[in-house]
């Protein structure tokens, strides 16, 4: 009882630890605040630090990683606000991002994971992640999200993505 009582413990500092982190990571880029993080954490922590950074941080666009046992975990919540003004999906960016990590996964438009084997694909995963909110700083690449006919790797050219951005004005 007493270990279980030192590992509860240890799971709650590090997880006001990891909270910390993503409120001081976020930043605010219009109406959404944005973080995308690799963490040293279990997958199931993910979970709960997106939700925990949901209650603290309004207008929230999270995207979270972690490696456990050979495998790369990605996490994504976005505040419902969000997903009803912008139109944007958890589910479908999990969907576009996992397949760097060899992965699949899924949830609901405010929630989503999923799990891959190639850990290499990380790397990519966070740069294509971090492109979603820092390409454009009027959010017209959120859309993208909702737009089934598109995928991020429409976007690895910067002359497609200007294409892109002038054809939402």
């Amino acid at each position: 009882q007493r270990q279980m009582c030192i590992r509860d413990s240890y799971s709650i500092e590090l997880s006001k630890f990891y909270l910390n982190e993503i409120v001081n990571q976020t930043e605010k880029k219009n109406s959404v605040n944005f973080c995308c993080n690799q963490l040293s954490c279990s997958p199931e922590l993910l979970k709960n630090l997106a939700f925990g950074a949901g209650k603290q941080i309004e207008n929230l666009f999270l995207i979270l990683v972690c490696i456990n046992e050979g495998k790369a975990y990605l996490t994504c919540y976005i505040s419902k606000t969000l997903v009803q003004s912008l139109n944007i999906n958890a589910n479908n960016i999990v969907k576009d991002l996992s397949q760097y990590i060899d992965g699949s996964g899924g949830g609901q438009p405010f929630f989503a994971n999923a799990s891959g084997t190639n850990l290499k694909g990380i790397s990519k995963l966070i740069l294509e992640a971090k492109k979603l909110a820092l390409v454009n700083q009027s959010m017209k690449l959120f859309k993208i999200a909702s737009r089934p006919q598109l995928s991020l790797a429409d976007f690895n050219d910067i002359g497609k993505l200007k294409d892109f951005l002038n054809s939402m004005n």
